[in-house]
């Protein structure tokens, strides 16, 4: 059962017109008996009422589908495949009703992904990873960078080594202070 109530809002006491408590009643033969029984009824907000468990949030004992009957309101193509086709399942939209009240969001739910951690497999896990790098990306590009700095010391070395970058302009006072660390003799002096 799938129910929602407009109660009259009081300045005391419950809502007018809403009940907080509903019984389902089976008749006898004689009189009606009461079969199960819901407690604590939301005045103004839909609730599924099944027998053997409390009250629940609309479609959650659906599981995870859409509603076949369900379309917008005085459209009938514009149904659930419609609006997942059409890329239409965001927030803007799950507030659209069919002429009996029913959101999107709660008739939809397989097509639009709104099942949480229970969505179809065509809705993915959600850690695609989008926009991020991919994961081999940094250790290639730190070992790229480690090979290309190694590269440019073991030069450096080499040149310093056979005195060739002495008399470069912008080497000269490198290699002098590297000279004077090794107790290097420079040729200058």
């Amino acid at each position: 059962l799938q129910l929602i109530q407009k109660g009259e809002s009081q300045a005391r006491g419950d809502p007018l017109y809403a009940a907080s408590e509903i019984s389902l009643m089976q008749w006898t033969g004689s009189r009606f008996e009461p079969v199960y029984i819901w407690n604590n009824i939301p005045s103004d907000e839909w609730v599924e009422l099944a027998v053997g468990r409390a009250q629940s949030e609309l479609g959650s004992a659906l599981g995870c589908k859409d509603s076949p009957q369900w379309s917008r309101c005085n459209e009938s193509d514009w149904n659930c495949s419609r609006y997942e086709m059409e890329g239409l399942c965001n927030e803007t939209f799950q507030d659209d009703t069919d002429c009996e009240g029913m959101t999107m969001a709660l008739s939809c739910k397989a097509s639009c992904c709104l099942c949480g951690d229970s969505n179809p497999e065509k809705c993915g896990t959600g850690d695609d990873g989008g926009d991020e790098l991919p994961e081999w990306l940094i250790p290639v590009a730190a070992g790229g960078g480690g090979g290309l700095m190694l590269c440019c010391l073991l030069g450096t070395c080499c040149c310093w080594k056979k005195r060739s970058c002495h008399e470069k302009k912008g080497c000269r006072s490198c290699c002098r202070c590297l000279d004077a660390c090794c107790c290097r003799k420079n040729p200058d002096a």
